[in-house]
């Protein structure tokens, strides 16, 4: 039987008929940001049921199971449908197992920004301590007809790639994060929505993310449900005894 291994991965838009309607104001782009920071830190693990429908050309596929994440960037997703599979990311890299068939897929991510479920929209970026990831604020524009968004962007010169942030201008939780090239081209669009409070944080119930990969344009959308916090659970948990017989074979990620 013939698997199918999606990417991890994947766009709405900025009504700008109520852009005279935002007050103009100045900010310290450093300490505004800061707040965007602290907005979206303090979460280290996720325990949640998803469901995700991955979307390519003509074709959908959904999956659902459970989902759970540290943010060490380890992760480990148990799908139920449609059968059972469990794929895991840990410092050994990215593997795929299918236990009924025996068969275990080792994922070579190629790309340089490998797409893949996260527990803080804005790892990569804070934890670059470099100047080139400093993000300067752009803007204070509508985002839909009712909300004000805050914009930032940071450009690193010696890759050819720039960072966009938006996040709400109130709760400072983030709507979208993209990296695009310079002829402005978008390698990866993240939109977070339904955010809801989770005890003293807010948390997206669904996740959009469009990625540009060799096959074309992949979209997954992720509905997360029954969403529990900084539940304590070990690191072991991300990492499986593989049956010695097990039939291991590797694919490339682009």
């Amino acid at each position: 039987m013939k698997k199918h291994v999606p990417a991890l991965t994947i766009a709405t838009g900025i009504a700008s008929l109520m852009l005279l309607l935002v007050p103009q104001r100045v900010y310290s782009d450093h300490n505004l940001f800061l707040k965007v920071i602290a907005a979206n830190r303090n979460i280290h693990t996720i325990d949640c049921d998803i469901s995700q429908f991955i979307f390519h050309n003509d074709t959908v596929e959904k999956f659902s199971g459970r989902y759970r994440v540290n943010d060490k960037g380890f992760f480990r997703i148990d799908y139920e449908h449609p059968s059972r599979q469990i794929v895991l990311k840990n410092d050994h890299g990215l593997s795929w197992y299918f236990p009924e068939d025996n068969l275990l897929y080792i994922i070579q991510e190629k790309a340089e920004y490998p797409v893949q479920p996260g527990i803080n929209p804005l790892k990569g970026i804070i934890d670059k301590h470099d100047p080139r990831f400093t993000m300067r604020y752009t803007g204070t524009y509508m985002y839909g007809f009712f909300t004000a968004s805050n914009h930032f962007a940071s450009k690193d010169s010696a890759r050819g790639l720039i960072f966009t942030i938006i996040s709400d201008a109130e709760k400072h939780t983030i709507f979208e994060k993209s990296i695009s090239d310079e002829s402005g081209k978008e390698i990866i669009r993240e939109i977070y929505s339904n955010y809801s409070k989770n005890g003293t944080h807010y948390f997206p119930g669904r996740v959009d993310v469009l990625a540009r990969t060799a096959r074309g344009i992949t979209r997954n959308t992720t509905f997360y449900r029954n969403v529990q916090l900084n539940r304590e659970h070990g690191e072991n948990i991300f990492f499986l005894q593989i049956p010695r017989n097990t039939t291991k074979k590797f694919i490339d990620m682009e």
